[in-house]
């Protein structure tokens, strides 16, 4: 009996959580690059504090016809409902790169000595998004996620 008065004032303080959660909506479209689906690109929704917005982050990675789906950083379906920066980044390459062998053989391949660089493949084709797509501080690209969502959302991007 003594635990249930225990328990009680803590699930009122700290709140169950769920309530707490910005709403979200559903999120889904395709990205182009000059005019083209782009496959592969990360697509990323920040919320605009400026504009009102707070909660987590939305993103999604283009699928080869360029179409996405976004979920929340936390693992949420949609974005938080308000104005988002648009950032859309090519996808992490490693091609050339060494990776970093320590003293204590931690990077190192599994006979002992340095791995080769990396070499090229399909998924390290060479991404001509403009950098200023890239930087949520620099992006031109913002939206308004409503309530009902969105479905047909098409984002453009380009080279330069």
């Amino acid at each position: 009996m003594h635990r249930m008065f225990l328990v009680l004032p803590l699930v009122s303080l700290f709140g169950c959580g769920a309530s707490d959660a910005p709403p979200l909506a559903v999120v889904t479209g395709k990205v182009l690059l000059d005019g083209e689906p782009a496959k592969g690109l990360t697509i990323e929704f920040h919320p605009d504090n400026s504009a009102g917005t707070s909660g987590p982050m939305s993103l999604a990675i283009s699928n080869p016809d360029g179409t996405f789906h976004l979920y929340t950083s936390v693992g949420g379906d949609g974005a938080v409902i308000g104005t988002h920066k648009v950032v859309i980044k090519c996808p992490f390459r490693l091609e050339g790169r060494t990776p970093v062998v320590t003293g204590d053989g931690v990077g190192s391949a599994a006979s002992g000595k340095a791995p080769e660089p990396v070499k090229k493949t399909d998924a390290s084709d060479d991404c001509k998004l403009a950098l200023k797509y890239e930087d949520p501080t620099k992006t031109p690209l913002r939206h308004v996620v409503p309530e009902k969502g969105i479905s047909d959302l098409v984002l453009q991007a380009t080279t330069e």
